[in-house]
């Protein structure tokens, strides 16, 4: 069954920050002094970029283009979800501003999630671009890329079978070390395989 962008799109959001608000629920109700919370951020990111993987790997170029500029369309639905998509997107900034204000780092950054879907549709442009032999990528994406991915997988190890590792403190709140390293991890495999163009062969 094929799905278009806007509805892995609105799969995706709804996961990520229903994890995220999940987990911060049953963190404030075991009164887990955020360790809770810390998991559903890793899970979050998980289900997002699972969603960002499979919303547009059968897309055509001119599908993508027109999601990045909010589904814009002479139809009432689209023009809808044109300005729902531009009033999330800069809430989400706003929020992110907000809480970097108040030193609320891990939340400034969970906020990003809906603004990252529009850095995907344009890496996927690129990726495209690099599939019809318009761009050309450096093959040290793909040494990077293996780096990335053994380095999470690491980490993921370390968390299932030692915990969340120490407690670090970088003066925006105090956070376990695996967690962040794992979520880093999956940050850079991302980026790594928008580098390589999805060009693995």
């Amino acid at each position: 069954m094929h799905f278009s962008i806007r509805a892995y799109k609105a799969f995706g959001m709804a996961a990520y920050y229903g994890a995220i608000g999940l987990f911060w629920l049953i963190d404030r109700h075991y009164q887990t002094d955020g360790i809770f919370t810390t998991v559903g951020y890793c899970y979050g990111l998980a289900f997002l970029v699972g969603a960002f993987i499979v919303s547009t790997g059968e897309q055509r170029l001119a599908d993508i283009q027109a999601e990045l500029n909010g589904g814009a369309g002479d139809n009432t639905a689209d023009k809808l979800w044109g300005m729902v998509d531009r009033v999330v997107f800069w809430g989400s900034i706003l929020a992110a501003v907000y809480f970097f204000r108040y030193s609320r780092f891990w939340d400034a950054l969970a906020s990003l999630g809906f603004p990252a879907w529009r850095l995907w549709l344009v890496a996927e442009i690129r990726r495209l671009k690099i599939k019809s032999g318009e761009l050309r990528p450096s093959g040290l994406w793909k040494v990077a890329l293996a780096c990335s991915a053994a380095f999470t997988f690491l980490m993921l190890a370390l968390m299932l079978f030692s915990g969340y590792g120490p407690y670090k403190n970088l003066g925006l709140g105090e956070f376990q070390l695996y967690p962040a390293l794992f979520i880093t991890g999956i940050v850079s495999s991302l980026l790594c395989f928008l580098g390589t163009g999805a060009n693995l062969d």
